[in-house]
Formats: C-alpha cells, structure tokens, sequence
C-alpha cells in the first residue's frame, strides 16, 4: 500500500472512531442522566409524582413552550387538590382493600422482606401524613 493510500485509510479509521465513541459516550450520559430524571421523580409522593408525569408526557406530545408547561403544571397541581377531595369519601371503602392487598403481599415474602416492606410503609406513613398507599 503506498503512503497516500496508508494514510487516507488511517485518517479514516480515526474520523469513524472519533464519530463512534462520540455516539456510545453521549448514549451512555444520556442513558445516566434519565436514570437521575427518573429516580427524581420516583423520590416524592404520588400526588407529584403524577402531576410531573402528566406534565412530561404533554409536554413531549405537543411541544409546550414555557408559559403553556408552566400552565398545564399550575392546572394539574389544582386538578391533584379536586381529585383528593373527591376520593376522600371513598377512602372507607378503600381502605379494607389496601389492608387485604397487604395482607396477601406479606403472606408471599420472606422475614427479611416483610421486615423491608414495613420499613417502606412507614417511610410512606411519614411522607403522606398517615396516607399510605400500595409501594
């Protein structure tokens, strides 16, 4: 192979590495930081949790500018306020069902399991001033 030819198949095999790794670095930045985004999420009560879900998936389908997320975030937020007004007379019924579904739940998990999941209800006891809902 004479030196020309050598060195255009070297410069291009080092463009095509470059573009490569540039592709599986931003991959792997992007993939971490939608691992933050979501555990950010996860990490309040349902309540916010919904409304920021709601939130995101406006906001992906139709494209929101600013003032219009700001908006449809203020509306859910009122829209999560009526919701809890209007499920608070149901919660007597509700209530028994959450216990039962527990109560079939403890009976599939070991000790150390139950003893995590009474960790986890009483973390959500605490962050839902005595609501608890399913983890």
């Amino acid at each position: 192979m004479d030196p020309v030819s050598k060195s255009r198949w070297q410069t291009t095999a080092l463009i095509v590495l470059i573009f490569a790794l540039g592709f599986v670095s931003g991959h792997v930045v992007r993939g971490a930081q939608h691992q933050r985004e979501l555990r950010a999420l996860l990490s309040g009560d349902a309540s916010t949790t919904r409304t920021q879900l709601v939130a995101s998936a406006l906001d992906r389908s139709l494209s929101l500018s600013t003032d219009q997320r700001d908006t449809a975030r203020r509306l859910l937020q009122e829209q999560e306020v009526a919701f809890r007004a209007a499920i608070e007379p149901c919660r007597a019924q509700l209530t028994p069902l959450r216990d039962a579904w527990l109560h079939a739940l403890r009976a599939e998990l070991t000790p150390a399991q139950q003893t995590q999941l009474d960790t986890l209800l009483e973390q959500r006891r605490a962050s839902s001033s005595g609501r608890v809902s399913p983890p």
